[in-house]
């Protein structure tokens, strides 16, 4: 029953190919990577969400968030102008959430990375309204990570 799968999976694979090659299936490949990338950010955090978040693990959230932020971002309108500026941002993401979900301090590296986004963001014709979606989520992440400190009983008054 195994090889089954296998082959109609193949056989599935140049039906697709056949029927996109004819015309009658149009694939716009342009939006296939960042696709990929976005379903590759959502399976780590998948996984590690579901593997019931153990603390060692947390360094995965890195290439996660990521990934995760970069495939929403090039999902999006296409304006690459900014892009650049935008992977630091991304890594600044993962860097949170694995300061968030682990037991490592990255404050300094996750302000670093965050301060040189925005500095390479408004060097060029950037417009505010972009930055919409990540003040949100940044202040979403924070009101978590406070909270999180609160019930833990560790923030200094």
């Amino acid at each position: 029953m195994g090889n089954f799968w296998k082959y109609f999976i193949l056989l599935a694979i140049g039906v697709f190919f056949a029927l996109e090659t004819f015309r009658i299936v149009d694939v716009y490949w342009a939006n296939l990577w960042p696709l990929l990338m976005f379903l590759l950010g959502v399976s780590i955090h998948v996984f590690y969400f579901l593997s019931g978040s153990p603390k060692d693990m947390a360094f995965l959230l890195l290439p996660g968030g990521l990934s995760l932020s970069l495939g929403n971002l090039l999902l999006g309108d296409g304006k690459d102008h900014f892009v650049c500026s935008l992977y630091f941002l991304g890594m600044a993401f993962g860097l949170f959430e694995w300061q968030i979900f682990g037991e490592e301090d990255f404050s300094a590296p996750i302000v670093l990375t965050a301060v040189l986004s925005f500095i390479i963001m408004f060097s060029g014709g950037f417009s505010y309204i972009y930055l919409s979606p990540f003040f949100f989520i940044g202040v979403c992440c924070l009101l978590l990570y406070y909270k999180k400190r609160v019930i833990a009983g560790t923030l200094d008054q």
